[in-house]
């Protein structure tokens, strides 16, 4: 994986849920998921579990990078996401605990 865009497509990610007083409230995993929506065109998700994000006011995503197809450990990644307030959706179904982040703009800065 050349770069942390691609490594971030095929990793377990932690993440850190903080409320509005940027306390941590919540600690859970997840994963990105990419879908197109038109040619040459993507979306980017975070999937994790509702009980995880719901409630969150920012997020930070982390995982252990990569160098030459092994994880460097200690070398941790971090990646602050804020202002997610009402753009977390939960699954219709109450009873089912996945709920959605878009974070597409976010991830096209790390293509580069």
């Amino acid at each position: 994986m050349s770069n942390i865009y691609e490594q971030l497509l095929y990793t377990t990610l932690r993440v850190e849920c903080l409320d509005k007083n940027g306390n941590l409230f919540s600690i859970g995993t997840g994963f990105l998921l990419q879908r197109p929506v038109a040619e040459n065109k993507m979306k980017m998700y975070l999937v994790s579990n509702k009980h995880v994000l719901c409630g969150a006011d920012s997020i930070a995503i982390s995982f252990t990078k990569m160098k030459n197809g092994e994880a460097e450990i200690g070398n941790v990644v971090r990646v602050p996401i804020t202002k997610i307030q009402g753009n977390i959706v939960s699954h219709k179904d109450p009873d089912v605990d996945i709920a959605i982040l878009e974070c597409t703009g976010l991830f096209l800065l790390l293509q580069d």
